[in-house]
């Protein structure tokens, strides 16, 4: 699922970036500005490492944890330059944009080969994703194209910060979703096994659930799956449980 975490005046507290990596394990990162540059960190994969960067930063930075549905390598960790070339350096600096996304592109495949093969761009060299390649479509075609694609994104321009798509609050932070916060769910102390089988009680009952349609965003579910929407890419539980993030859904 990914999941895109907004620092926007304060530090994320320890217990979110744990959860995020929990539930979220195929690699991290950061993105955040100094002197008018966009920095970033990624290829992360373990949580101390997570919170030594976490606590140097200062507000406003953006969190990601990935969970892989093209590739588990850690070149496809977020964020993405928003540039031609696109570069997937562990670390760097740019005056171009940064871009995190929290969603799946199913078709992503044909439309890489179908934007490469009928536009006059040089393909760069390296491995692609869905979001790889939506921060290459934006740097050549704009970010307003950005509107035809469902999802939940987020572009980071020198602290500045554009999203798009439904998003929520959970303990004072802005997030892409809140599946895996929910600690009756996820308790903190669960291991990266524990997460894997997702046996507790409570979740086993909601895998037990058939939802006909998204309860968020009310497209219908692939054969009634109670997991992930393909279109608004959010976890789906019974509104009692959902209650428990204390959040709320937003619009962009």
């Amino acid at each position: 699922m990914c999941i895109i975490i907004i620092a926007e005046n304060k530090n994320i507290p320890q217990d979110l970036i744990q959860k995020a990596m929990i539930t979220n394990p195929h690699g991290s990162g950061f993105g955040w500005h100094e002197k008018n540059k966009n920095y970033w960190q990624k290829k992360i994969t373990t949580i101390n490492e997570a919170l030594e960067i976490n606590e140097k930063l200062k507000p406003p930075y953006i969190f990601h944890a990935r969970i892989s549905t093209c590739s588990h390598s850690l070149s496809l960790t977020h964020p993405f330059i928003i540039a031609p070339h696109s570069p997937l350096t562990k670390k760097g600096s740019s005056l171009k944009p940064l871009f995190f996304h929290n969603g799946h592109i199913q078709n992503w495949l044909e439309l890489t080969r179908t934007f490469f093969l009928f536009n006059n761009v040089k393909m760069p060299k390296g491995e692609w994703s869905d979001s790889r390649l939506l921060a290459f479509i934006i740097a050549t075609k704009g970010k307003n194209i950005i509107n035809l694609f469902e999802g939940k994104f987020l572009i980071f321009d020198k602290g500045h910060v554009k999203t798009y798509g439904k998003w929520e609050i959970h303990k004072e932070f802005w997030m892409s979703n809140t599946y895996g916060m929910i600690d009756t769910l996820f308790p903190t102390e669960w291991t990266q096994k524990d997460w894997s089988t997702r046996n507790t009680p409570t979740l086993r009952k909601e895998h037990n659930k058939s939802f006909e349609t998204c309860t968020w965003c009310n497209t219908p579910l692939t054969n009634n799956r109670p997991c992930n929407c393909l279109s608004c890419n959010t976890y789906n539980t019974s509104d009692d449980i959902r209650k428990e993030t204390n959040g709320s859904n937003i619009n962009s």
